[in-house]
């Protein structure tokens, strides 16, 4: 997957030659001359091709992504990377001590795993729409089972010195 560039390094008002942009950025020349021939504004017409500080901000702001929000209903999928409905409507709840829980779920298009953390009053609204499977809560440690210890097994004896 290919890395973030980040805009924050660029100047406004200076102009930049293909390697010093590819310098401030971080990147190899190459790529700086690729968004050239893929819609970066340059001044191609002299050698070297002198980019506007202004326009390569613009060009590196347009192409972070839009943030992704849930609704009420969806979880987002680290697989399809987009928030989705869970498949057939239907989520499991695992209750947390402040009355929260986390929602699990079945992606509808690619069947990942997909979890949500909700607050208490949004598990009301979410069985409003969607089909609430097992409501447990987690026990406190101190109240589970003592571990096992072995004792059915004889011991055996040493023959080492």
């Amino acid at each position: 997957m290919a890395r973030k560039v980040s805009w924050r390094s660029v100047r406004r008002h200076r102009n930049y030659t293909v390697d010093e942009a590819s310098r401030a950025l971080g990147i190899c020349k190459a790529t700086v001359r690729r968004w050239i021939k893929t819609g970066l504004p340059a001044l191609t017409e002299q050698k070297p091709a002198l980019i506007l500080g202004e326009a390569l901000i613009a060009f590196l702001k347009a192409r972070i992504p839009a943030k992704q929000t849930c609704r009420l209903e969806e979880c987002f999928c680290l697989a399809c990377r987009t928030p989705r409905r869970p498949a057939f409507d239907e989520v499991e709840v695992r209750l947390q001590q402040g009355g929260g829980g986390m929602i699990t779920g079945l992606c509808s298009e690619c069947s990942a795993t997909m979890n949500k953390r909700v607050s208490a009053d949004g598990l009301e609204r979410i069985r409003r729409v969607l089909t609430v499977g097992a409501m447990q809560a987690d026990g406190h440690i101190s109240k589970s089972h003592p571990p096992c210890s072995n004792a059915h097994n004889p011991e055996e004896p040493e023959t080492h010195a």
